[in-house]
């Protein structure tokens, strides 16, 4: 299963560059009357946008990129980010969802 999800989802290089150059331009326009965190987030949004209507690369990996892009500008605080990812109820979705997943794999469900 892990083959077909990594051979349908590969690096499209063109459309990768097109999801670049538009974050670039974004964080590059001057008109915009934003301070320097609000460009990184505004560069980073375009990003991920871009690169998810194009299928630039697998989405698992846009929505990482996004999220270390905005600790490596200083756009997200680190502290800030764990206490909301670590939260118990995001806990709870993700103990359900791999509890589901290994009973689907061992045939316990119906």
């Amino acid at each position: 299963m892990l083959t077909s999800t990594l051979n349908r989802w590969s690096v499209k290089p063109w459309r990768l560059l097109v999801a670049v150059v538009c974050a670039v331009a974004v964080a590059l326009w001057p008109g915009l009357g934003l301070t320097v965190e609000q460009h990184h987030l505004a560069s980073i949004l375009t990003f991920v946008i871009a690169a998810w209507l194009l299928e630039a690369l697998p989405p698992y990996v846009t929505g990482l990129l996004g999220v270390v892009a905005g600790i490596a500008l200083n756009v997200i605080a680190l502290a800030s980010l764990a206490r909301v990812a670590l939260s118990d109820i995001i806990l709870l979705f993700v103990s359900m969802f791999l509890l589901a997943q290994a009973l689907h794999k061992h045939g316990v469900d119906i």
